[in-house]
């Protein structure tokens, strides 16, 4: 069943991958992003070339995840080509390193407002139109971090482990409605996320840290090794995990681990839906747990 899908961040990394996965399905694909104009000219040109040359359904459009104004202009310009919006994919979002202690509250905030706010901005614009339709999905790109946080990442992962009470607490509240909400969990792939990163910026209070410098560093640079070797997994695995989520016409899990190295995540999550769903029927709202 071709669908309308809505994807954030698709200048690079699961985004664009998952973009070109879907158009490649037959799916109608709105790839978005910033400054389409600007510093992401490049890219966008490339997915218009794309369309133009396989004949897939792919419109770029110039959306920044942190600003309302750009979601709702962005939304409203899927509905001047098309009458239905079948899918949001919430993939935009940051990475940030660096002592917990030497963020600045406007660096955390920073990390919430695209990792966070930003889908529930996408997901406030959207939820409309689904509901009059009936149906929908919303999909959440998130991380293996969010279940099992690691060090010298901390805002990362907590902004993450907050988008997933997020997306879990939509599917509860519309699935009655006809309207999904899905996660997907992914762990370390070769993309450019590393590479924007940003870092803690008080470097007063991270001197602070000396004795655990060399732990951070070798944990980086760790990351940085394992991601651009050739045991890499490839990042489309998660651009197929996604298309296939979108594609499954039976009840979608609440959670898709998308890692070579995920079993302990997938074991956390089945006991962790076991326990929410005996607290959501000790509740009377068992009806809302699939």
């Amino acid at each position: 069943m071709k669908r309308t899908v809505l994807i954030t961040g698709c200048s690079s990394g699961f985004g664009r991958l998952t973009a070109e996965t879907l158009a490649g399905r037959g799916h109608s694909v709105f790839a978005t992003m910033r400054d389409i104009d600007g510093k992401n000219a490049a890219v966008a040109h490339a997915l218009r070339e794309r369309a133009a040359a396989t004949g897939q359904s792919i419109h770029v459009l110039d959306l920044d995840v942190t600003s309302d104004a750009s979601v709702v202009t962005a939304v409203d310009a899927v509905f001047e080509h098309t009458d239905r919006l079948d899918v949001a994919v919430n993939n935009a979002g940051i990475f940030s390193g660096g002592y917990l202690e030497a963020y600045r509250m406007e660096d955390i905030q920073h990390v919430f407002d695209v990792n966070v706010y930003g889908a529930m901005r996408v997901n406030r614009a959207v939820l409309p139109h689904m509901r009059r339709r009936g149906e929908g999905l919303l999909v959440h790109v998130s991380t293996v971090a969010a279940r099992t946080p690691f060090p010298f990442s901390v805002p990362y992962a907590a902004s993450k482990s907050a988008l997933e009470a997020l997306a879990q607490g939509y599917r509860y509240e519309l699935a009655l409605l006809g309207i999904d909400s899905v996660i997907v969990e992914a762990g370390a792939f070769p993309t450019a996320i590393l590479d924007k990163m940003t870092w803690a910026r008080d470097e007063e209070r991270a001197a602070g840290y000396e004795i655990v410098e060399e732990l951070k560093d070798r944990s980086f640079s760790g990351l940085r090794d394992y991601v651009s070797s050739d045991d890499a997994p490839d990042s489309r695995q998660v651009a197929t995990a996604i298309a296939d989520l979108i594609d499954l016409s039976g009840d979608r899990p609440l959670r898709t681990v998308v890692d070579p190295f995920g079993a302990g995540i997938r074991r956390i999550n089945e006991v962790a839906a076991a326990a929410q769903r005996e607290v959501m029927e000790s509740a009377g709202l068992g009806a809302l747990v699939r």
